[in-house]
């Protein structure tokens, strides 16, 4: 879901792609009382990408990096959540459009290495 006014995403799931709704931000202090909130926002649900399947390649970071599965939920490949990517972002701001997790989150991917034959006296 894009956020007004700064472009920044959230993910939202369990909602239909071309879904209408309507969120609100709020900050919370330690006691848990809601300090402050924005005004509703309005604005439509996305696709998400496709489940990632054994044998899938896996999708690239902003270094070029392919990305594995993440180690703070069951999210099992990262995918680019583009729509939030600019020039100008830190890259460790990126997130995944699966889980919505930091792209730091999600394992680096290490190509196993071939086994080489044994060679006999």
């Amino acid at each position: 879901v894009p956020c007004a006014p700064k472009g920044r995403t959230m993910i939202v799931h369990e909602l239909p792609p071309g879904s209408k709704v309507k969120l609100r931000f709020c900050t919370r202090v330690a006691t848990g009382e809601v300090s402050a909130s924005s005004c509703w926002e309005e604005t439509m649900t996305c696709d998400m990408p496709a489940q990632w399947e054994e044998g899938d390649e896996y999708e690239e970071d902003l270094m070029g990096l392919p990305r594995c599965g993440c180690k703070e939920c069951g999210c099992k490949a990262f995918s680019l959540h583009s729509d939030g990517v600019s020039l100008n972002m830190n890259m460790s701001d990126a997130c995944c459009a699966r889980c919505g997790c930091s792209v730091g989150a999600h394992e680096m991917y290490r190509a196993p290495e071939a086994k080489q034959a044994k060679k006999g006296p």
